[in-house]
């Protein structure tokens, strides 16, 4: 099954995003960072207002597959998780010194 973003409207605006992928490869030697600059650019495409300077992380995770089974899925959530995370890092950071 394939979704098609085609006529998708980007919701986030200027906002940070996270980018979360679960990528089936069925190919052994298939680096799993060569999925990430094809995937921001073709949201670049696809979403007029998208920038890819807006993603503040990325999760990648691979999952062998048999060939034939081959799948990308991918989220993009606005990042105020990420945000409230790094806040915590650096008040721990304060707290240890």
């Amino acid at each position: 099954m394939a979704v098609i973003l085609m006529d998708q409207t980007w919701d986030f605006k200027s906002n940070p995003v996270h980018f979360i992928v679960y990528a089936g490869l069925s190919n052994k030697a298939s680096d799993l960072d060569n999925i990430i600059k094809p995937l921001l650019d073709t949201y670049q495409n696809i979403f007029e207002e998208f920038n890819d300077k807006t993603v503040q992380g990325i999760i990648l995770q691979r999952d062998r597959v048999k060939r034939g089974g081959e799948y990308l899925w991918v989220r993009v959530e606005k990042a105020e998780e990420l945000e409230v995370g790094l806040q915590a890092f650096k008040d721990s950071d304060k707290k240890e010194s």
